[in-house]
């Protein structure tokens, strides 16, 4: 089975929280980072097997961080982009990039991204 670690990167604060609870709530080892604090040696020396990913944040697009994560990984994580918009050209881009899913935060609890993602680890066993 695939560890149940997971990073999540998002530049707001709330959202964090709110995700650390509930996937420690399930068990899982969780990695929080924002874009102004994050590092792909962290992100790389925990090495999840799922990373949630914010695409708009302020100070560096979700999409960027998408393309250096492809860069320094030897292997992508399963990486799940987060944003608030539907636009297809921003999911399509992420999937060029290497996303596996796109989930509009608006149109999902916490809950249904969290059980989303156990399917995921599930899938990966």
């Amino acid at each position: 089975m695939a560890s149940k670690k997971i990073a999540i990167i998002d530049d707001d604060t709330l959202i964090l929280d709110l995700y650390l609870r509930k996937f420690r709530d399930r068990g899982y080892e969780v990695l929080t980072m924002n874009d102004r604090t994050l590092s792909l040696e962290k992100l790389i020396a925990f090495n999840p097997p799922v990373i949630l990913l914010d695409i708009n944040m302020p100070t560096k697009s979700g999409l960027d961080v998408l393309q250096e994560m492809k860069k320094a990984f030897p292997k992508l994580p399963y990486v799940i982009l987060l944003t608030n918009n539907d636009e297809q050209t921003l999911s399509s881009r992420g999937e060029e990039l290497g996303a596996r899913d796109y989930i509009v935060k608006v149109s999902k609890t916490p809950t249904e991204i969290a059980d989303a993602v156990d399917a995921v680890i599930e899938g990966l066993s």
